[in-house]
């Protein structure tokens, strides 16, 4: 069964946003290894493909300080899906919503998913560093769809378990 909302992943911008923050995952779990080397390869060839090499670098650079900054600041262990796989976690959809939200100037829907994502003393934080990766993101023309306050308000409400959500990986 396909998760409905990874049609997103179809669209390059969302692609970049997710497949960068679940390779930053990986490189995080994996640490100073071969696999965790593996996995920083995959995250610069991933927007090498895409953006070419000068302009990859400003945009996972941005991405590395954002996910840094919301990894230090989440309320709790951020979730992920593996690399390849096309379901989208609710931690993956609020990242997206964040992102789409600073780029297209929806201060309530990102202060909503900000506040979602982390503790509301650090939302500020998490706010600024999203802020600079979305505008680098959006210098490159990668901007993401809007994402309505509606759906980030539904992503807010508690959800029941899902079996295909129970083998992610968590950051924290």
């Amino acid at each position: 069964m396909t998760c409905p909302a990874a049609a997103y992943l179809e669209r390059i911008p969302e692609f970049l946003v997710v497949g960068g923050y679940r390779r930053i995952v990986d490189c995080a779990i994996a640490g100073d290894t071969p696999a965790g080397q593996i996995a920083a390869n995959a995250l610069s060839q991933l927007h090498r493909a895409t953006l070419g090499p000068a302009e990859s670098r400003i945009v996972v650079d941005g991405l590395t300080s954002f996910i840094s900054t919301l990894s230090r600041c989440a309320a709790c262990p951020l979730r992920a899906f593996p690399s390849d796989s096309g379901h989208l976690c609710r931690d993956e959809c609020l990242i997206l919503a964040l992102v789409s939200a600073l780029q297209h100037g929806d201060e309530n829907a990102g202060r909503m998913t900000a506040c979602a994502l982390t503790c509301p003393a650090r939302a500020m934080e998490t706010l600024a560093a999203c802020g600079d990766y979305a505008m680098r993101m959006k210098m490159f023309g990668q901007v993401l769809l809007p994402v309505p306050q509606d759906a980030v308000s539904t992503l807010l409400k508690p959800q029941p378990p899902q079996n295909f959500h129970q083998h992610n990986h968590t950051i924290h």
